[in-house]
């Protein structure tokens, strides 16, 4: 599978909340960020600590061997409501 990476744009705004963003600057709006920089680089240690644990446990999961779709009745839905076309279904459903 071919991955394709996109440049950052000034959009790209890291969640404070992710432990693999960046600090916020501590020195923004007279020091308001300090508490949200100290709350995640007490964090960041211990979701890397948790994500290695998990990608190791990951590695003894099993690839299911097939999988089953379950029809939601959409297309039925919108027949009983006189719409001729399933879409109706798909909007609502």
């Amino acid at each position: 599978m071919h991955r394709t990476t996109r440049q950052p744009t000034a959009e790209d705004t890291p969640d404070e909340s992710s432990p693999d963003s960046p600090p916020p600057d501590p020195g923004s709006r007279s020091g308001t960020r300090f508490w949200p920089t100290v709350r995640h680089l007490l964090k960041r240690p211990f979701y890397w600590a948790y994500e290695r644990r998990l990608l190791a446990e990951m590695s003894d999961w099993k690839l299911p061997g097939h999988i089953g779709i379950i029809m939601d009745g959409n297309r039925r839905f919108a027949r009983s409501q006189g719409r001729r076309h399933a879409s109706f279904g798909h909007r609502r459903g």
